[in-house]
């Protein structure tokens, strides 16, 4: 198995492991945080939460962007396709937050909006570790 088929295997798994525990921010702020609505970055409650929320996020975004990168050279079909379509999950999610915060914390739209880009991200990341995970061992190269 290449280097590359296992630096993609552990990015996938990070990223499955960091939406999961996003997914438990994410209900969290639901359940607990208060949006203001005049001011809703400053005057949330409990902000922390909001925050962690956000910064896993972009965590995710990040680690995305490198598994495009890995997968550019990755001979495994499909590989860049999955990371892409991630990605979009995660774009998909961090815009609906954004828009969430900013309309005060309202709408049920937006809410499943963000619910469908984690999905997507977390579909598409459990198929690639799948796929990566039934790659032939004759590959050895580094």
């Amino acid at each position: 198995m290449s280097k590359r088929t296992l630096d993609l295997k552990l990015l996938s798994f990070t990223s499955i492991v960091a939406l999961l525990i996003e997914f438990i921010f994410g209900t969290a702020n639901v359940l607990y945080v208060t949006i203001a609505p005049r001011n809703p970055w400053g005057a949330s409650h409990p902000i922390a939460v909001l925050y962690i929320h956000v910064i896993i996020g972009l965590a995710l975004l990040i680690n995305g962007i490198m598994m495009i990168n890995a997968s550019l050279e990755q001979p495994e079909a499909g590989a860049l396709g999955h990371t892409i379509v991630g990605v979009a999950g995660i774009i998909i999610a961090i815009a609906a937050g954004l828009a969430f915060v900013n309309g005060g914390g309202r709408s049920n739209l937006l809410s499943l909006i963000m619910a469908l880009g984690f999905t997507l991200a977390l579909f598409a990341y459990a198929f690639l570790l799948y796929h990566l995970s039934r790659t032939s061992p004759k590959q050895t190269d580094a």
